[in-house]
C-alpha cells in the first residue's frame, strides 16, 4: 500500500493486472514493452501522476475512457495510434505527453485547450500537418 512507482516493463504482459487498483498511493506505473491488449478503464480511478505504456502496440481502441484527473505525464510513445487520442483534451493536470513513433497523421486544433501542457512530443509519426 505504500508502493508509490511500479515498474512492470519490459516483460510479457497482456494486460494490466487488476491489483494495480489496490495501491492508494500509486504515482508512477510503468508498462512499456509488454504485450498489453488494452490500457483498462479502473486506470482512471488511480492516483497516477504518470503513466507510461511505450512500446506496447496499442491501439486507439485499446485506451481507456477517460485517464486519471492527476496525471502530469502521459506516454504512449510507439504504440499502433492512427489517430490523436480525444481523452487526452479532457486532461487539465497533463503537462507531458509523448506520442511519437506512432501513425498519427493529423493534431486536432482543440490541442490547445490543454492549458497546461508543457511538452507535446509527436516525431515519427508521418504527420501531413501541425495545427496552428
Amino acid at each position: 500500500d505504500h508502493i508509490e512507482n511500479l515498474i512492470l516493463s519490459d516483460n510479457r504482459l497482456r494486460s494490466v493486472p487488476q491489483s494495480v487498483a489496490l495501491f492508494r498511493n500509486l504515482r508512477v506505473l510503468d508498462v512499456s514493452g509488454n504485450h498489453l491488449k488494452c490500457l483498462p478503464d479502473f486506470l482512471s480511478n488511480c492516483p497516477l501522476t504518470s503513466l507510461i505504456a511505450k512500446n506496447n502496440g496499442l491501439h486507439n481502441d485499446d485506451l481507456p475512457k477517460a485517464f486519471g484527473s492527476s496525471v502530469k505525464e502521459l506516454n504512449l510513445s510507439g504504440n499502433n495510434l492512427t489517430e490523436f487520442p480525444a481523452q487526452v483534451l479532457e486532461m487539465a493536470s497533463l503537462k507531458y505527453l509523448y506520442l511519437g513513433g506512432n501513425r498519427i497523421e493529423t493534431v486536432p486544433s482543440s490541442v490547445h485547450r490543454i492549458s497546461g501542457l508543457a511538452v507535446l512530443s509527436l516525431s515519427g509519426n508521418g504527420l501531413l500537418e501541425v495545427p496552428e
